[in-house]
């Protein structure tokens, strides 16, 4: 709480009652707030971070059985708010990363209508004439690019790179 602004900033959770093995794990998440100017409140970023329990089956060849363990999982998701608009006019942008890059081809010409993928994501975005291609709202953390080069497009492969980078806010 802001208590000077008198306005909700965020909130943790932690879940209670667990067995102590998952409590271990510290299962639980975060909201936060954001006060629009025309008064609204919002919830831009959360976070949930769940823990669980899956049986997991091995065999013993040298008994000839199968045995059954408990096995604990952590699974983590969350997400932030891109853009807000209301019918008013009133329009909130979030402050996330932006990825500008230049693909060329081994000769060095424009890598063009090359589609280009964050691993693991919804991001894509295809290279224009010139080879250049921009993703904007990338949540801010790691990522890596992965590849479909026209010539294969037919097949469905895709290239792994080793291009890495972090996303930033701003």
């Amino acid at each position: 709480m802001d208590t000077a602004a008198r306005a909700l900033v965020d909130m943790e959770y932690r879940y209670s009652g667990l067995d102590p093995g998952l409590a271990a794990a510290n299962p639980g998440g975060s909201l936060n707030f954001r006060t629009m100017p025309n008064g609204l409140v919002l919830i831009d970023r959360w976070v949930i971070r769940m823990v669980g329990v899956a049986a997991d089956t091995t065999r013993d060849a040298a008994l000839d059985v199968y045995r059954v363990r408990d096995r604990p999982f952590i699974s983590e998701a969350g997400g932030e708010l891109a853009h807000a608009t209301w019918p008013d006019g009133h329009e909130w942008h979030a402050s996330l990363g932006h990825l500008r890059l230049h693909a060329v081809t081994d000769s060095g010409a424009p890598a063009t209508r090359t589609v280009v993928r964050l691993l693991d994501t919804h991001y894509r975005g295809v290279t224009d004439s010139a080879g250049n291609l921009e993703i904007a709202d990338l949540v801010p953390g790691p990522y890596s690019l992965m590849v479909l080069d026209p010539r294969l497009s037919e097949l469905n492969l895709e290239l792994a790179t080793d291009v890495r980078f972090v996303a930033v806010r701003d």
